[in-house]
């Protein structure tokens, strides 16, 4: 596939046409070009890629006398064992949490069987949670999720400087850029396309998530529309606004 520095069909974020709509924002985090670029609700002015930060984690039952429940991210574990209640447990490990992960988490909760953990919108929300000892243990289910909507895509500039080699031109971290909200644009797509196939964000974690596809199932819908075939890794992709 061909990148920046080495094109052979184009170059990821490269205009098409003469009509677009821009908006600008600030990076909170290093931002390729001809990425989609979300925000986040009250939140001005602040630019993010694509994230799932929200993790919902449900327990089948409640905690009981011996359990130990783990909860695993970025190399730091914070773990509570069984102390007087489910109750009791559940507010020591969110309190836990906020003190030990506040570096990666904006919020912590729980509600019955339910723990939902919020990261800073820059972060995703591979969190790992086990329950460990007692006489039984509860099953757990980890659900992903975000709150970001859609504002468009990075456009291509030009740009120097030691940051901005082939193969590493992005927007850098706290850097000023524009988004295309309106207009016609390249970008990478990450299946094979079609003109006027629907256009959607993969939400899935992996090395595709944040690229283009037409796969609709389980992808954020981003209200845009392939304007060209897929070719060498690159497809025309048309942005109709916030989303």
């Amino acid at each position: 596939m061909a990148q920046y520095g080495t094109p052979d069909v184009a170059i990821a974020g490269l205009l098409v046409g003469l009509k677009h709509d821009f908006d600008s924002a600030i990076a909170q985090e290093i931002i390729g070009f001809g990425a989609p670029v979300f925000g986040m609700v009250g939140a001005e002015n602040k630019a993010y890629a694509y994230h799932n930060e929200v993790a919902t984690v449900t327990l089948s039952t409640d905690l009981i006398t011996a359990n130990v429940i783990s909860v695993v991210y970025g190399g730091i574990t914070v773990s509570e064992t069984f102390d007087t209640s489910h109750a009791v447990t559940m507010a020591a490990l969110v309190a836990a949490i906020k003190t030990d992960l506040a570096a990666y988490v904006s919020n912590a909760s729980y509600t019955g069987d339910v723990l939902t953990i919020t990261f800073l919108p820059q972060y995703d929300a591979t969190v790992t949670v086990t329950v460990t000892a007692g006489a039984t243990q509860p099953t757990i289910t980890n659900v992903i999720s975000t709150a970001r909507v859609f504002l468009g895509v990075t456009p291509y500039t030009p740009k120097g400087g030691k940051d901005y080699g082939a193969g590493t031109a992005a927007y850098q971290t706290y850097f000023e850029m524009p988004i295309t909200k309106r207009g016609q644009l390249w970008v990478v797509a990450a299946s094979t396309v079609s003109d006027k196939d629907a256009a959607y964000v993969i939400k899935a974690a992996g090395s595709t998530m944040g690229t283009f596809t037409d796969v609709s199932s389980s992808n954020y819908n981003i209200g845009a529309y392939f304007r060209s075939n897929y070719t060498g890794g690159f497809a025309v992709l048309e942005v109709n606004g916030m989303k």
